[in-house]
């Protein structure tokens, strides 16, 4: 399969979000702060910030799970979603 640079961009764009996804909600589910998170990732990807306040916000309103298969889970899922939406929506 050959991949344009345009291709190859959005995979890299997609792959910062799906990271901060991973990164956030598992900071959450081990019961850190995420609300600092905020600031680092608004200077980091300025185009994004938005997106990354987004995440943010939904990983504060996400339940902790005590079980760690769950929490597990729950992070995988919650990355997963957020590859998807930057895939579909051509975030770049």
């Amino acid at each position: 399969m050959l991949m344009t640079s345009t291709h190859a961009t959005e995979l890299e764009k997609c792959a910062g979000i799906e990271y901060a996804a991973d990164t956030l909600m598992t900071f959450h589910q081990m019961g850190s702060d995420v609300e600092k998170a905020k600031g680092i990732y608004a200077q980091l990807f300025k185009e994004e910030g938005e997106i990354f306040n987004r995440i943010v916000d939904e990983v504060k309103n996400s339940p902790i799970y005590t079980d760690e298969k769950e929490a597990e889970k729950a992070i995988e899922n919650f990355k997963n979603k957020w590859k998807e939406y930057c895939l579909e929506n051509n975030i770049h």
